[in-house]
């Protein structure tokens, strides 16, 4: 490879063993894995270079010794892009991994997994090229297929960072670690589920027209949703198909502001001040089988939070307006302690 902005800097690979980049001042790069892909920035005076190890390193033309060592990459690096001008680097392992990489600071500012893609043929493909447009600001790579990443100025008016997932306030988010997928309610009373890795809207259903949602949480097994709500109703639904499965019985008309679900038990918090618990049964008698705990909160409950220790132990964190935080037992629902950043440990 001839550089031809570097006084003859070329670019040689000896197999096995190591690399070189020689210039006509004799000086030599060695990497002993190998260098697989380089580039040159003028404004920077700096050559970039991938090899072997997933190490990206960058050097002084006139020095034997790399000026710094990147990394990040978990496989060879195989293809390296320094957009002039900008300062930043593009780097490509053999795992169709994309960084990147700030020059001035060495950090790296972004990273394209394969799951970033668009399918582009059998993930055992390789990425065989790359090439950035500066103009367009479009990252183009190749593989089987051509893809395309465009890119634009955090200045610019890009109608995609607009776009409205609710016509409402979002109140709640969660994650499913068992679909991949995001969970949004908002004060419209919308359900929308989300594709992580497309980013599109795989399911939207409406729970009770004119409601709002106020809070939600997964069973344990992540594949039924619960849901609380303005009115004070509980709802189980199966997220993927927007089917309600069953209202709670025992609500009250306090809007729910908390739930958890623990060792198939629905536990809900709110404006009545109370913890209320219901059996997660798939039984038809047990449907009905709810109880409150005792009432120790003064103000309404803001949230809820539990904890199961791998003895089995298992525990419910309850807060309130007033600052207070209960800690109950959820076997006995009996109170373990209270907490008061203002107060002593009681």
């Amino acid at each position: 490879m001839y550089l031809g902005d570097l006084s003859n800097i070329t670019y040689k690979a000896k197999w096995p063993g190591f690399s070189k980049l020689r210039s006509n001042r004799g000086c030599f790069y060695r990497v002993r894995k190998g260098i697989l892909a380089l580039d040159y920035s003028k404004d920077w005076n700096i050559v970039v270079t991938g090899s072997f190890d997933g190490v990206v390193r960058t050097w002084n033309p006139y020095s034997a010794k790399p000026a710094s060592l990147i990394k990040g990459h978990l496989t060879p690096v195989q293809h390296v892009r320094i957009i002039q001008g900008s300062g930043q680097v593009i780097t490509c392992g053999k795992d169709r991994t994309i960084r990147i990489i700030e020059l001035r600071d060495h950090t790296t500012t972004q990273v394209l997994g394969p799951r970033s893609f668009v399918k582009m043929g059998p993930t055992s493909h390789t990425i065989n090229c790359i090439f950035y447009q500066k103009r367009y600001k479009a990252l183009l790579i190749g593989t089987m297929q051509v893809g395309l990443f465009e890119g634009f100025d955090d200045n610019e008016k890009v109608d995609q960072l607009n776009i409205k997932s609710h016509d409402g306030p979002v109140s709640t988010v969660l994650y499913n670690k068992l679909f991949n997928q995001v969970v949004t309610a908002g004060h419209d009373s919308v359900l929308s589920v989300w594709d992580l890795n497309t980013g599109t809207k795989a399911i939207q259903f409406h729970t009770i027209k004119g409601v709002e949602l106020t809070c939600m949480c997964f069973d344990q097994t992540g594949r039924r949703l619960i849901t609380g709500s303005r009115n004070g109703a509980v709802k189980i639904w199966n997220f993927n198909n927007g089917a309600c499965l069953r209202t709670l019985s025992g609500a009250t008309n306090y809007e729910v502001t908390g739930l958890v679900c623990l060792k198939q038990k629905i536990i809900s918090g709110g404006w009545n001040k109370k913890l209320t618990v219901y059996i997660d049964s798939r039984n038809q008698d047990d449907e009905d089988d709810f109880r409150e705990w005792q009432e120790a909160h003064k103000d309404d409950i803001l949230c809820l939070a539990s904890f199961q220790h791998s003895n089995g132990v298992s525990i419910i964190a309850s807060s309130s307006y007033d600052g207070d935080i209960f800690i109950w037992s959820l076997d006995s629902g009996h109170i373990l302690c209270r907490l008061n950043r203002m107060e002593s440990y009681s």
